[in-house]
């Protein structure tokens, strides 16, 4: 099945980029890693040959930019770098393959930011690592890269010096998808750093509250900080091609495959505001800046909607019984109100005997169910709730929460 689904994938649905792979002459590295770059510099290119310069390793370099941009000179400047500090060994159209003039790192750098070539605004970074995981992906499968998983990460990261290692730890055995652990530091400015330290606590808070309730789909979804097995990413169809969350959909959609693993590993995220994406970490930060947010004023989720659901996911596990007994409106009035309300607008009924019918018995019932109330369906729910639960601030929450973040 995954062999035929890898097949399927790149012949019917990769980016046009790994058909220009077929005329490449033959090479070969150990690990390989997908950045996407756009507005910039070479300081992540440097770090990365530091770092890694005696592993061999292939760095997919999308360097990209959105048709609403017509300034090239970032993506110029970073392009004619790579050009000067490595040796050129293949190219076509907008590929090309350099090597280290002593060392055994490869880079492939992908063009997606020249006339005719930028990447559509409303698919933005979805695409561009869409564009590196496909070409990865072909790679894997067609030897050339030994290690089956990929890693995504960002040019503003500081990988771990066992980063690929960790691509390659036996705590992966039978994952599809893993996180690393991450943490901001200061890149200049305290006012960015302060602003940043408080969204990645938001971030714990809501990542914790979900494993607190019991919920399948806690995990982080950065995209600076996951890896994922190559059969896996081609079962799913690769990344959405979308302006931002490609990170959260991905996963959302690969958690349905099998557990998402965390790895210890630390990646550093450099704290800075960007205008990348529509949303995310940049544009949050942005707004913590301009509000002046502290920990007294930075308004997060009602604690209480993580108490809903935890009641809900562990009344999952009757559902079966009362849909197979047609009293699923007896299990919905063990629900709180406000949890009815909330599921009501997913058409949650409708949806469960639906599942049941398809189902034979209570395991396989279960495992659809949360497959169909994911990770974007529990969002929808918890955003629900905030009609019957107003926000708090992070302080109160931090206070009154059932759960350490």
């Amino acid at each position: 099945m995954s062999e035929r689904a890898v097949t399927q994938y790149l012949t019917q649905y990769a980016e046009v980029e790994c058909m220009l792979l077929h005329s490449a002459p033959a090479f070969h590295y150990q690990a390989s890693v997908v950045i996407p770059a756009y507005k910039e510099s070479t300081t992540f290119l440097q770090r990365f040959l530091q770092q890694y310069g005696e592993q061999s390793v292939l760095l997919i370099a999308v360097v990209n930019q959105p048709d609403t941009d017509d300034n090239i000179t970032p993506q110029s400047d970073l392009c004619e770098f790579i050009a000067s500090s490595f040796e050129l060994r293949w190219q076509h159209e907008n590929i090309a393959l350099y090597h280290q003039f002593s060392g055994n790192i490869g880079i492939l750098l992908v063009d997606r930011f020249s006339t005719e070539r930028r990447i559509p605004a409303k698919q933005g970074v979805g695409l561009a690592r869409k564009i590196g995981a496909d070409i990865a992906s072909y790679l894997i499968a067609q030897k050339q890269i030994d290690c089956p998983w990929v890693g995504s990460t960002d040019a503003d990261a500081i990988l771990p010096q066992d980063y690929f290692a960790q691509l390659n730890s036996k705590h992966l055995a039978g994952a599809k998808a893993a996180t690393f652990a991450f943490s901001h530091i200061v890149n200049g400015d305290p006012s960015i750093f302060s602003a940043t330290r408080l969204y990645e606590q938001w971030l714990h808070y809501y990542k914790k509250g979900l494993a607190w309730a019991g919920s399948p789909y806690a995990f982080y979804t950065i995209g600076s900080c996951l890896a994922f097995d190559y059969q896996g990413y081609c079962q799913v169809r690769g990344f959405p091609k979308r302006a931002g969350g490609e990170d959260f959909y991905l996963l959302n959609k690969m958690a349905k495959l099998a557990p998402v693993v965390e790895l210890d590993a630390c990646i550093h995220l450099q704290s800075r505001v960007s205008d990348r994406v529509p949303f995310g970490t940049g544009p949050a930060v942005q707004k913590i800046i301009e509000q002046q947010s502290d920990e007294t004023q930075y308004l997060v989720y009602n604690p209480q909607v993580f108490v809903q659901l935890k009641s809900l996911l562990q009344l999952f596990n009757t559902l079966f019984e009362s849909c197979s007994n047609e009293s699923l409106p007896d299990w919905m009035n063990a629900l709180s109100q406000a949890s009815r309300n909330a599921l009501m607008q997913s058409s949650f009924e409708q949806a469960v005997l639906k599942i049941k019918g398809n189902c034979k018995n209570q395991h396989q019932f279960l495992q659809q169910v949360h497959g169909w109330f994911d990770g974007f369906r529990t969002l929808k729910y918890i955003h629900a709730l905030e009609n019957d639960f107003s926000p708090v601030c992070l302080q109160q929450a931090r206070e009154i929460a059932p759960f350490e973040f």
